[in-house]
């Protein structure tokens, strides 16, 4: 932080959504904007001069490499704040969209195999990447817990009167449509 404001350095390959993004920045009280960057070489450049508090990165594939933005940035500071976003918001969705049928089909082949799955969007991130050793420009969305059922003689109580419980579900009438959105699948 410079001061009493946090310092944000923006990078998109797109001059307009870049210098907008930027004009939104600095009105906002609290920020300022360290610096703008349409390149990789012109990302690390101004990284290195500027020291930002936080670095947006552009995800879309365009002119720019994200991934090779992030580990530049990390090799100068490997505590760097950088969050990645997509301008189209179909891309992220797709990709959460791929995540989820890929643990569909991993979740299929693990009770072929006569194996218990079960997946989780609500886990500790930081402790997963620690446990993992997944790098920081991996943003996990889920995790799959894979194995087979064990004795419930040494687990604490309540984890057993947890998996106890009936499973609650949103009815099929609330999640699913026929033709339109308000007429429920029957």
């Amino acid at each position: 932080m410079k001061g009493s404001q946090v310092t944000v350095l923006c990078v998109d390959d797109h001059n307009l959504v870049r210098e907008c993004m930027a004009a939104i920045i600095d009105q906002q009280p609290g920020l300022l904007v360290a610096g703008q960057a349409r390149t990789v070489k012109g990302a690390i450049d101004c990284f290195t001069e500027s020291r930002p508090d936080v670095t947006l990165v552009s995800m879309q594939p365009r002119g720019l490499n994200c991934l090779q933005i992030i580990r530049a940035i990390r090799r100068v500071d490997p505590r760097a704040r950088i969050v990645v976003y997509a301008r189209d918001e179909s891309e992220a969705v797709y990709l959460a969209l791929d995540a989820g049928a890929a643990i569909a089909q991993m979740t299929v082949e693990a009770v072929s195999r006569g194996l218990i799955a079960h997946p989780m969007a609500g886990f500790d991130v930081d402790g997963a990447r620690e446990a993992f050793g997944i790098p920081a420009q991996v943003r996990p969305l889920a995790v799959v817990a894979l194995g087979v059922l064990g004795d419930y003689t040494d687990v604490p109580d309540g984890v057993v009167e947890r998996d106890s419980r009936p499973r609650e579900r949103l009815p099929l009438a609330q999640i699913a449509f026929a033709g339109r959105w308000d007429q429920p699948l029957r």
